[in-house]
């Protein structure tokens, strides 16, 4: 996000909740990069409330 407001782009108008989608965005397109889909999708779930209640029932 620093980087962000380095380049000019104002960051103050957008609430807590749009910082954190962003953030996230950001990081699943970063583990794109490095680890193609697997690791987009792996990053992108990693706090989904679904998915964890999947995995929590397949676990079982």
């Amino acid at each position: 996000m620093s980087s962000a407001a380095k380049d000019s782009v104002s960051l103050t108008n957008i609430s807590a909740k749009e910082k954190n989608r962003l953030t996230a965005s950001i990081k699943s397109t970063i583990a794109r990069q490095l680890w193609r889909n697997d690791g987009y999708f792996e990053v992108h779930n990693m706090n989904d409330a679904e998915i964890k209640k999947a995995i929590e029932v397949i676990k079982q």
